[in-house]
């Protein structure tokens, strides 16, 4: 009792902390339970008329809610569509009474039976689809069908009740004549007995024909011999056959004892597998579920896969991009290269004019310097001034027009040339450094599409 009480006790505690979601997800169990326990049906409550009076109608009302319902709707719906449907085996075994001939005897598919009676019904084609394992049906069709069924029905049974009556009054009637034709004997002997009862000879013969036996006694003891050895051959006759039907049971006993060792040892064998089976279908089950995971790992790998392709392809796009411009940047490379060797060349030629130049213009300055001297002494201490001035602004002059027209446009020729070389040796190393980095990023991305193809 104390057990009891508690054990509610603590139930009742449960029941009062369940949660929302845990009362809405029972009563949706015990509603889901009752559906599939159950065949609903819905049912739609039409008002008649609003005066609430017994037995009037009021069409349009009733026409208005069907349509706000949507009754009217899923009617029409149904009937353009194949509401009723109904399996092959069933559609035989329910309406063959329709059509007796149309099915030969023997085996047929079902769906080859189901077309040969609805040919044999003469339906219209617009009236029924014929599926894979049913046959469709518009809205009305099977009520049809139904009608038409239990007429044949009525017809069979009114049938079989006339003949079962035509029957049994013939059995009533024949034992009616026999029973007349039994009471005319009765009758013709009553009257042949009460006229021969008192008649002497009649008398005579009633107290004869008992001793007449006695003179038969022989022939029925013959006749009882005969029927012995009658009796004894088919006693021989049938204890052969006894003897035969035992050695046969005893065969059959044998034959028995095998086919118990071999059930037994198929049963041992059907355990086995049976046993073997449940290990296999676990085993099976463990696989499916190992397959299933490597599917998903599959089809993730698939995606990751699909997504480094589409990687590949575009570090491939960059890398021929790369490649490009690298090559545009060698051939701008090779360029400057041979621009610079035409430049070194120049300026080496250009040195060699200028030392040459040099070398010419000390030459030149000595000869003038000399010729200064001399008429500075030939000329007097007075014009020794003017004459070193005078010489020595004509040697500055003439050196310089000299220095001017030996290396006035050598010279600016060289300081752009050596500009040019300045500039072309900075681009060099700059396309230099670019090609360093080009390359080092070509091979970084080399590696990645290897690691990315392995």
């Amino acid at each position: 009792m104390t057990e009891t009480a508690f054990g509610s006790t603590y139930k009742t505690k449960k029941g009062m902390f369940r949660t929302v979601g845990q009362l809405y997800k029972e009563s949706l169990t015990k509603l889901m339970a009752t559906l599939r326990n159950t065949n609903p049906n819905f049912v739609r409550c039409i008002i008649p008329n609003h005066e609430k009076r017994a037995g009037k109608l009021d069409p349009h009302l009733v026409l208005d809610q069907l349509r706000c319902n949507g009754v009217l709707e899923g009617i029409r719906i149904c009937r353009q569509g194949f509401p009723n449907r109904i399996v092959f085996q069933e559609f035989r075994q329910r309406y063959e009474i329709l059509t007796p001939n149309a099915i030969p005897k023997g085996f047929m598919d079902g769906k080859q039976a189901c077309e040969r009676m609805i040919r044999a019904l003469e339906l219209d084609p617009n009236l029924y689809r014929i599926g894979q394992s049913k046959i469709f049906f518009r809205a009305g069709v099977l009520a049809h069908l139904e009608e038409e069924r239990d007429l044949k029905i009525t017809d069979i049974i009114i049938f079989f009740q006339a003949v079962c009556r035509g029957y049994l009054a013939r059995k009533a009637f024949a034992k009616k004549q026999q029973q007349l034709s039994a009471l005319k004997v009765l009758q013709r002997n009553c009257a042949a007995y009460l006229k021969l009862r008192h008649w002497q000879w009649w008398r005579v013969f009633t107290k004869v024909k008992p001793l007449l036996q006695v003179t038969r006694q022989e022939e029925e003891l013959q006749a009882k011999d005969e029927e012995l050895v009658k009796v004894k051959e088919k006693q021989l006759k049938v204890e052969a056959e006894l003897e035969e039907m035992e050695r046969k049971h005893q065969q059959l006993l044998e034959e028995k004892n095998i086919l118990a060792e071999q059930l037994q040892a198929e049963t041992e064998l059907f355990a086995e597998a049976e046993e073997m089976r449940a290990r296999l279908a676990a085993k099976k089950q463990e696989l499916e579920e190992i397959l299933h995971d490597l599917e998903s790992r599959v089809e993730e790998e698939e995606e990751r896969n699909q997504v480094l392709q589409n990687e590949k392809k575009k570090l491939q796009g960059h890398i021929q991009d790369l490649e490009e411009q690298l090559d545009e940047e060698e051939g701008a490379r090779q360029k400057l290269q041979l621009e610079k060797v035409t430049a070194e060349a120049k300026i080496k030629k250009m040195e060699e004019e200028i030392l040459l130049l040099e070398d010419q213009n000390s030459k030149f300055l000595k000869a003038t310097h000399e010729e200064n001297e001399g008429w500075a002494r030939t000329a007097g201490p007075l014009a020794r001034p003017l004459a070193q001035g005078a010489g020595k602004g004509v040697g500055i002059v003439f050196m310089a027009r000299q220095a001017l027209a030996a290396l006035g446009p050598p010279g600016v020729e060289k300081k752009l040339m050596e500009d040019r070389i300045a500039e072309c040796t900075s681009q060099l190393a700059e396309e230099e450094e670019k090609a360093k980095n080009l390359a080092k990023l070509k091979n970084k991305q080399e590696m990645m599409i290897t690691d990315l193809e392995g």
